[in-house]
């Protein structure tokens, strides 16, 4: 079920919470709020976020069909509440995929880096997680999550676009090397990141690593970063270990792109393919791309 609604919609609607009360079986659920655009996160103005059409449906879909449901996706600017956000993660055993889209902000973040384990993750069942302009997303405290088998221990896909905040209001939290990892990804995809999340993410195992939109700091620490093994006898490597598939921008695959960069930005990229082939890791130019920003200070 797809249902798209006002940001600010109070209307009963009725009819529709019956309808969806009656249904039998309901298994994906996806709300999107007209005019939605992921690169303007402004918050709704006018009435209180429990009298909206978009929360008020929410709950009934997560109170009539949350033991069953499977997919959840939401795209708007509207905000989860914390009843709200703790029904899914604690009643909703059978979710695969869930998407959650500057839904979750500075009020839930203490709650989101909790690390309660995730109702569907202690049952196998979570294999998809998208965040994206989540300003309540601590990238460090999500990935030692991740590790911690919060969401489960062996996740499909996960995307982080654009979440955190600013720099000058974040504070970094870098898990501490030799973290245990309980958990991996199959595929892993981190948009519009700074050096400080690239170095925390990449302690989780990872098969395949998609990065774009990434700040010149990070993409110029990126082939050491990548480079750097364990002092144990094994030598293993430490940044994403597993990793088998790196995927970057297509523009860099563009000689007039490549031109435009700086020369310790070209030099950057020929050390990061000299230490994927080394890793006897693919890399591959055909990241898909969400273009959140025009800023001169990123790389692809």
């Amino acid at each position: 079920m797809t249902i798209f609604h006002e940001r600010e919609d109070v209307a009963d609607h009725t009819i529709l919470h019956q309808v969806v009360s009656k249904f039998s079986h309901l298994e994906e659920v996806t709300l999107y709020e007209d005019n939605y655009k992921p690169r303007w996160a402004l918050p709704y103005r006018y009435v209180e976020l429990t009298r909206t059409f978009f929360h008020r449906f929410l709950h009934t879909i997560l109170e009539v069909h949350g033991n069953h449901l499977r997919g959840l996706h939401i795209y708007t600017h509207l905000l989860l509440d914390q009843s709200i956000y703790l029904t899914i993660r604690d009643n909703t055993p059978n979710l695969r995929a869930i998407t959650f889209t500057a839904n979750i902000d500075d009020s839930l973040h203490a709650l989101f880096t909790d690390s309660t384990p995730w109702v569907s993750g202690v049952t196998g069942s979570l294999d998809q997680i998208r965040l994206q302009s989540c300003r309540g997303v601590h990238m460090g405290h999500f990935a030692r999550d991740v590790m911690d088998g919060v969401y489960g221990t062996s996740l499909k896909e996960v995307s982080t676009i654009a979440c955190g905040l600013p720099d000058d209001e974040d504070v970094p939290y870098i898990p501490p090397v030799g973290t245990p990892a309980r958990a991996s990804i199959n595929r892993l995809q981190i948009d519009h990141f700074v050096l400080w999340e690239l170095s925390a993410m990449s302690f989780i195992p990872v098969r395949e690593l998609s990065l774009t939109q990434i700040c010149i700091e990070a993409f110029l620490e990126l082939p050491i970063l990548l480079d750097k093994r364990s002092s144990g006898p094994n030598g293993t490597y430490l940044a994403f270990p597993g990793l088998e598939h790196l995927r970057l921008s297509p523009k860099l695959a563009s000689q007039g792109e490549l031109e435009k960069l700086e020369d310790k930005l070209r030099y950057a990229f020929q050390e990061l393919k000299e230490v994927c082939l080394r890793r006897g890791v693919r890399l591959s130019l055909d990241a898909d791309e969400h273009l959140l920003s025009d800023a001169s200070d990123l790389v692809g």
